[in-house]
């Protein structure tokens, strides 16, 4: 059977299209081998643009560290020739548009004696191309194309040779980059970072490391600051530090200096270590020396960086804070809501006690100065404790000799054997003996709190049983203390008469005696005489006068709780606390830093309860008795502390079980007191003799407290003793008097001398 393409066409048939499937495949293989050839052709030339320009860049930054503009321009060399790469090689080749007859172009040159029969075919798939050529052209061609691609292989249409270069390029680069890792692993990412971002503050990366302290931070004021830097790796010859001023801009340089045990010390670590810092010291030369420089009077903010090594830390900021003042200081009283008082009672400048009704709120303001990031009052309790005095200075009354014209009794003895000092004594015996003096020609005069005091020598082998010190005002002896046991039974036991003290002191040395005056009755007066007296053995007395008190009062206030300030202004903070109780309170503000400021003038508070009010009927009586229905007066007082609301009336008419109330007086105004008469209109409720009317006064004040009068009863009956009876006899009376005087008055007119 022959092939059909051979056979003639018949007359008035239309000739049937070829199969170019085979053709189609063709293209669309050889359109993928293209696309991704020239891709993975441009990607390799990509990286090896990449990595090749980056890791040089890199190796010359770890050379010579490169300034900012070579940094800038390293990275352009980077990414501007593989942005290029990528885009042509890679970006532009996998988007591009590869028509058939496109590809067909590219095949044809690989296919011997192809003459154009594979565009063509190609041009002819269209149905308007065909149109111009007979089918039997057609097929024909369709038929030599498919012969002559039978035995084309697709991998032909790749340039290897230029995929081959492109690869072993990349390779190489990544290779390179590879290895330059492998070899500055440790500072490589730096170069590399550094390259990526040319105008980070990123340092350059060197054979030395170290971490700077303190980095950003914040500092008071003229405090001295320590800027250091504690080596990790490497040894740098020194380090130093650029401080640059922010307000003058002032750039300055200071060496910092390294410490003498590191720089002392072998390279291993090893070195003397004191005692008790073997931890601390061994911690140190684990971490490399501490290199560090103390500025002070630096008052503005600056910032920092340390070089050394080659290198230089990130760029550090420190800021200068102020110790927060407080300028001013301004109190107002906020009343009650129920007083009804909407304006405050603003205190008068630098007055910061506050009295007023509790449950006020006291409003505390304060203009500031310097840096201040929190503020708070503070309510304080006022505690009273003793403090033992340290240096107690001895006022002495006599020591060498008697005051001056004292009058001695009993045998006085002076020795200056005892420690070459003068004393005095009285020879030994087995009960009672003494001596003593009186009426000094100047009294000594004792303050208050002081204690009085004599210096003793107990003779070893002669300690008595009783040693009693006497003293004397010149109004009597009735002043004295006792040590050891009680043998001497004059004045009273447990009084200033005979106050006992503890026991006798060691012998064979010098003892201060002490008794506070106030125990024997004589704080604040004045000393004319003094007696030594013991009950067995011997005694040797040297100086004798008074002390300071042992312990002295000191009040202290203790925080019992705060409550925080707000801003409500640039320099000026507020806030509030209830006026409850009494006690102290002051202001006290932070920095950032916790520095606080100096400790306020505390300002005292007073809250007054507010007591219920008080009223007084002063007339009529508990008791009136009417012999008919008037119109009766009620006299009444009322006060209150703080503000008075109402005055209410309680009526029980005659018939009725309980009392109506009813408000007669309203108070629009805060009020004290007030003074006022309320008329009892008795005519008006039809009262008979019998009837009894009672009545009571109730006064409120704004707090809703209230005070009631007593029950008040006015009765109606004819009697003379009703009070409108005795009123009317007593004015017919007083008419009678008044025209007999007037009648004397005439009479007396009349005598002529």
């Amino acid at each position: 059977m022959s092939n059909p393409a051979e056979q003639p066409l018949h007359a008035g048939s239309p000739p049937s299209a070829p199969d170019i499937s085979p053709i189609r495949r063709l293209i669309a293989q050889v359109r993928r081998l293209l696309r991704s050839s020239w891709v993975a052709t441009g990607l390799g030339i990509t990286l090896a643009l990449l990595f090749g320009v980056l890791v040089a860049a890199a190796l010359l930054d770890l050379v010579m560290p490169l300034p900012v503009p070579l940094r800038l321009m390293a990275l352009l060399a980077v990414v501007i020739p593989a942005a290029i790469a990528c885009w042509s090689g890679v970006i532009r080749p996998l988007f591009r548009r590869m028509s058939p007859v496109r590809v067909a172009r590219v095949i044809e040159p690989h296919l011997p004696k192809i003459h154009n029969r594979l565009v063509s075919v190609v041009d002819l798939d269209q149905p308007q191309a065909r149109e111009k050529f007979s089918g039997a052209f057609h097929q024909r061609l369709v038929r030599e194309t498919l012969e002559r691609i039978k035995s084309f292989a697709p991998s032909r249409v790749i340039n290897f040779q230029t995929l081959r270069r492109a690869a072993v390029a990349a390779l190489l680069a990544v290779g390179a980059f590879v290895g330059a890792f492998a070899l500055f692993s440790d500072r490589l990412p730096t170069a590399v970072a550094r390259i990526f971002q040319p105008f980070a503050d990123i340092p350059p990366a060197t054979g030395v490391t170290f971490d700077v302290e303190p980095k950003n931070t914040k500092s008071l004021r003229g405090d001295p600051i320590e800027l250091a830097a504690r080596v990790t790796k490497g040894e740098p010859e020194g380090l130093r530090a650029e401080v640059r001023l922010l307000t003058s801009g002032q750039t300055i340089w200071h060496d910092l200096e390294a410490p003498r045990a590191a720089a002392n010390a072998p390279a291993t670590g090893e070195g003397p270590v004191a005692d008790g810092d073997e931890e601390t010291e061994g911690a140190a030369t684990a971490a490399g020396p501490r290199h560090s420089i103390t500025l002070a009077g630096i008052d503005e903010s600056f910032e920092y960086r340390i070089h050394g090594g080659g290198t230089w830390s990130p760029k550090y900021r420190v800021e200068m804070l102020d110790r927060p003042r407080i300028v001013d200081v301004q109190s107002a009283l906020h009343y009650p809501q129920y007083m009804g008082i909407a304006e405050p009672r603003v205190n008068p400048p630098l007055q910061l006690d506050v009295t007023g009704p509790e449950e006020s709120q006291v409003e505390v303001r304060v203009a500031t100065a310097g840096d201040v990031s929190e503020g708070q009052i503070e309510l304080l309790d006022a505690r009273v404790q003793q403090v033992e005095v340290a240096e107690r200075v001895e006022r002495v009354w006599f020591a060498e000799a008697l005051p001056d014209g004292a009058n001695p009794e009993g045998v006085w003895e002076w020795d200056l054997r005892l420690l070459a000092r003068p004393a005095h004594t009285d020879p030994a015996a087995a009960g009672l003996h003494r001596h003593l003096f009186q009426n000094v020609h100047k009294p000594f005069a004792l303050k208050a709190g002081e204690s009085l005091f004599a210096m003793v020598y107990v003779v070893p082998g002669q300690v008595p049983e009783t040693i009693m010190l006497e003293w004397t005002d010149g109004a009597g002896w009735d002043h004295r203390a006792v040590w050891g046991e009680d043998k001497i039974g004059w004045g009273k036991p447990g009084t200033a008469s005979r106050h006992m003290m503890g026991p006798i002191p060691p012998a064979g040395e010098w003892t201060r005696l002490e008794v506070p005056a106030a125990a024997v009755d004589l704080e604040q007066k004045s000393l004319r005489g003094m007696a030594f007296t013991l009950f067995g053995g011997q005694c040797v007395w040297h100086r004798a006068g008074a002390l300071p008190a042992q312990f002295r009062e000191e009040r202290e206030l203790v925080v019992k709780s705060t409550l925080p300030l707000g801003q409500i202004g640039s320099d000026e903070w507020g806030g509030r606390f209830p006026l409850v109780g009494t006690g102290f309170y002051r202001v006290a503000l932070k920095n950032e830093l916790g520095h606080g400021s100096p400790t306020m003038q505390e300002g005292r508070y007073v809250g007054i309860p507010d007591a219920p009010p008080q009223i007084v009927i002063d007339r009529p009586g508990q008791e009136l008795l009417l012999s008919h229905p008037v119109k009766v007066p009620v006299s009444v007082s009322v006060y209150d502390d703080f503000g008075l609301a109402k005055v209410v009336l309680s009526l029980q008419k005659p018939g009725e079980a309980g009392f109506e109330s009813r408000p007669i007086v309203r108070y629009s105004q805060p009020a004290q007191t007030d003074q006022f008469l309320h008329s009892l209109d008795l005519p008006a409720w039809d009262l008979k003799p019998g009837d009894a009317v009672r009545f009571r006064l109730e006064v409120h004040d704004r707090k809703e407290q209230s005070r009631s009068s007593p029950e008040f009863v006015i009765r109606i009956q004819d009697s003379p003793q009703a009070a409108d009876k005795q009123l009317d006899a007593f004015q017919k009376q007083q008419e009678t008097l008044q025209q007999k005087f007037d009648k004397l008055v005439e009479e007396q007119g009349r005598v002529s001398f």
